[in-house]
This record gives C-alpha cells, structure tokens and sequence, in this order.
C-alpha cells in the first residue's frame, strides 16, 4: 500500500508541476500578447498622427500659396471681364480658382472648428476670394496654425 501511496504522490506532484507550467506558460503568452498589442497600437497610432500632421502642414504652406495668388487673380480677373480677353487668362484664372476652392475644403476637413468658421468667413465675404478683406486672410492662416496639432495629443501623452 505504501508503494501506492507513494505512486500517487508523484503522480499529484508530476500533475501539479504540469498545471504550474502550462499556467505559466499561458500566462507568459497572454502578457506578451497585450504588451505587443499595446506596442503596435502605439506604433500605429502614431504613425497615423504623423501623417496628419504632415498633411496639415501641407495644407498650411498650400494654403498660403494660394492666398497669395490673390494679386494674379485680380489681374486675371480684370483682364477677363474684357471683351478680348484671352482663353489662356481665362483658364488660368479657372485654375487658380479651382486651386483655392479645393485647398479651403481641404483646410475645413483636415483642422478644427477655428478654421472652419475662418473658411466659412472667407468664402461668405465675397464673391470673388482674390477681394476678400486682408483681415479674412490673416484670420485662416492664424486658425490654419492655431489648429496644427488640434486633435492629435492621446491619453498617454504622445
């Protein structure tokens, strides 16, 4: 009987040690899982916020670009209410409009509530943007750089 009593405590102590192990083991996974999960959240959540921003700066330099077309498409404009105005004006002036149309609508979805009261301001205030007040111009640069990071700071601090 003692034999079999000893048989079994080995046994217990063999299945102990295994239960121990796997718990171990499977516990160690699980750890290492979140905490690459973690990582590669950070990771991606950075990466996302560095392309916004690198966006946003576009728009910002893209922005200003097309502000200070402003004096060609006066110009333009002038030349265009003529009756012999030239196709080429014509299309060129389509083009700078088309150009900063584009970039305002752009500056309204990639920033905050700032720009986008300064983009609907600007395009209330006149029709023609190239006449818009210089105020209206200098407000969207200021909210365009006000709002550079808006949206982008995370719980964590990164």
């Amino acid at each position: 009987m003692e034999e079999k009593a000893q048989f079994r405590q080995n046994l217990m102590l063999a299945l102990i040690t295994a239960v121990l192990a796997f718990v171990g083991s499977a516990g160690g996974i699980l750890i290492t899982s979140a905490q690459q999960r973690a990582d590669w959240e950070r990771s991606t959540g950075f990466d996302m916020r560095q392309k916004i921003l690198d966006t946003r700066v576009d728009l910002v330099e893209r922005t200003v670009r097309a502000i200070s077309q402003a004096n060609t498409a006066r110009v333009l404009s002038n030349q265009t209410e003529g009756a012999s105005s030239l196709q080429e004006d014509r299309e060129q002036l389509m083009e700078l409009n088309s150009e900063f149309a584009a970039t305002l609508a752009l500056d309204a979805i990639y920033f905050g509530p700032q720009t986008k009261q300064a983009v609907s301001a600007m395009l209330q205030a006149q029709d023609r943007w190239w006449d818009a007040d210089e105020a209206l111009r200098r407000n969207l640069v200021t909210a365009l750089s006000a709002e550079l990071t808006y949206n982008l700071e995370t719980s964590d601090g990164q």
